[in-house]
């Protein structure tokens, strides 16, 4: 496509063109090149289940492209979309009928399951709430002992972590931008860490 190309967030950690900047002329060059790339790949793989990320554009496409035809299209859905749709109404013709297609959509919650019922009119019995995602049995809480554990963490990582026992320890995953609110966190652990520091100096 002759533009950087779209995120489902209008901010990205790179050069990035808006939905809703886009002109007509460059919709239907991004919709012909997903389009073209969908097909390429449908050729080289001859895949049986596709799974697309946001009920956007290139889900609705996946959706109705004749060469995916008895192909599952499951897509995840992570609000965003609901979020573009909002500002960016004009795109509801464009990806209606497409998504209402798909084989199956994961949600992150009860609510968002309702909502996709509600906003894009997918049957409920084709939606299923996968959660976050994570795999408790990588996420938890370690029997390792803290000074060990603090050690390790030194030693593989290169992560500096106090190994005072009543220090707390706060871990962020994600994006570093405002619009993910690092900034407003930082701001709450900065108060939190005063009034801590208060209480028991």
């Amino acid at each position: 496509i002759p533009f950087d190309v779209c995120g489902m967030s209008d901010v990205m950690p790179y050069a990035s063109t808006m939905f809703s900047s886009l002109s007509e002329e460059q919709v239907n060059a991004y919709i012909a090149a997903f389009r073209h790339a969908l097909r390429k790949c449908a050729d080289l793989f001859h895949p049986t289940v596709v799974h697309c990320h946001h009920l956007w554009l290139v889900s609705a496409l996946a959706a109705t492209e004749p060469l995916l035809r008895g192909c599952r299209i499951v897509a995840s859905a992570h609000n965003t979309a609901m979020r573009q749709l909002a500002t960016n109404p004009h795109y509801a013709p464009r990806i209606m009928a497409g998504l209402r297609q798909l084989d199956c959509v994961g949600v992150l919650t009860p609510e968002s399951l309702h909502q996709t019922v509600e906003v894009f009119g997918i049957e409920e019995n084709r939606i299923c709430v996968t959660a976050a995602g994570y795999r408790v049995d990588l996420f938890f809480a370690t029997d390792i002992p803290r000074p060990v554990l603090v050690e390790q963490l030194r030693a593989t990582e290169g992560v500096c972590i106090p190994n005072a026992r009543n220090t707390v320890i706060c871990t962020y995953v994600g994006r570093l931008s405002t619009p993910k609110g690092v900034p407003f966190l930082l701001q709450g652990f900065t108060l939190a860490r005063e009034r801590w520091m208060r209480k028991t100096c």
